[in-house]
């Protein structure tokens, strides 16, 4: 038994970071002395070029958006299992659930706008009057709609990284929550007669723990870019696709297996737990009557 949006999750992921490495692949070299120039001639030509590699941009961020739709309702059962309905670890479980959340809402608004963005900068760049402004052939307009597409991305990639960040959380916190799984059953926190399993494998847990670590190199390459743009820019851009590519679908993969069984041992439990309490009662009002 698989949980089927974990499996269609992984695919979405694996299929949006290879179509942005294909746009990071087909896209033109930016000649650097040009670019920082705003030469509006090489600008032009840029345009054009980002214009043909449209569709793969929108649909990169449409198969994005979908896995983290899709992802959404696993991760909170995730977190709902391991607290045992909220009866344990509470505040760290809710944790895990506002960062599943607010990560997905963030993403799907940040790839959203990025799709609306690449429309409006195509429509701007091949229908509006950009060379002819303060004088003929200027290319002021060229200019300006760069700078502003260097303005708007940066914002958003800030809130791509966010990704990285809030996965590097999940992952820590579920890695400690399975730990202290072990560490409660061999206190004796648990009914001896009907003793608990782990809710998640240990090398699961370990496997996710090795994955909010590099989400968490990840986002440190993203912010070390102020430190050397393009070095930590293209280690961030090589860590995001092997991330999304390899190593987070795989995980998606293991939760998708070992999510139905969690939840039927939780359930399992749970109503093993509401008979003993209802077999409880019926002693104690048998007692009390006699």
């Amino acid at each position: 038994m698989w949980n089927i949006k974990c499996i269609l999750a992984a695919a979405c992921f694996m299929t949006s970071n290879i179509l942005f490495f294909l746009r990071g692949q087909l896209g033109s070299r930016p000649s650097r002395e040009s670019w920082l120039e705003l030469d509006p001639s090489y600008l032009s030509s840029a345009w054009g070029e980002r214009g043909e590699i449209r569709p793969i941009v929108a649909w990169g961020a449409f198969f994005s958006c979908l896995g983290w739709f899709l992802i959404l309702a696993p991760l909170i059962q995730t977190a709902f299992v391991l607290s045992r309905g909220g009866k344990r670890l509470v505040g760290p479980h809710l944790f895990m659930v506002s960062v599943a959340i607010s990560a997905t809402i963030i993403e799907l608004l940040a790839h959203l706008m990025e799709v609306g963005l690449t429309g409006a900068e195509q429509l701007i760049s091949k229908d509006f009057n950009l060379d002819n402004w303060t004088s003929q052939g200027d290319g002021t307009g060229w200019r300006v709609l760069e700078l502003i597409s260097i303005t708007v991305r940066g914002m958003l990639l800030w809130i791509d990284a966010f990704e990285s960040l809030a996965l590097f959380g999940f992952m820590i916190v579920m890695h400690v929550s399975v730990s202290r799984e072990g560490a409660e059953m061999g206190k004796g926190f648990t009914d001896s007669s009907s003793p608990r399993l782990h809710t998640f494998t240990k090398a699961f847990a370990l496997y996710g723990l090795f994955v909010g670590l590099l989400c968490g190199l990840d986002f440190l390459a993203y912010a070390l870019r102020f430190v050397n743009f393009l070095t930590f820019m293209r280690m961030a851009r090589y860590m995001h696709i092997i991330l999304g590519v390899v190593f987070f679908p795989i995980w998606l993969l293991c939760l998708a297996w070992q999510l139905p069984k969690a939840t039927q041992r939780y359930e399992i439990d749970e109503k093993r737990s509401v008979m003993q309490l209802e077999e409880m009662t019926r002693f104690i009002e048998n007692s009390e009557t006699k």
